[in-house]
């Protein structure tokens, strides 16, 4: 697995309500999983619809239900 990470924020990223800011990425061609993205490197952009789902993840989260 290689660490990844954007070079510099873009304009697809900020249009998102979240985008993750580093994330894993398996090289080996019989991998099932290519990329892994761990929670703790997601950067919510501060709009209405980013806030919403960032509670929606919250409330998930509480009540033990996977996304």
């Amino acid at each position: 697995m290689e660490v990844r990470q954007h070079a510099c924020i873009r304009e697809k990223q900020r249009r998102q309500p979240y985008f993750y800011s580093r994330w894993y990425r398996c090289n080996n061609t019989s991998c099932r999983t290519r990329e892994v993205m761990p929670p703790e490197f997601i950067v919510w952009n501060d709009n209405e619809r980013g806030q919403q789902l960032r509670r929606l993840k919250a409330i998930q989260e509480q009540l033990g239900i996977g996304i």
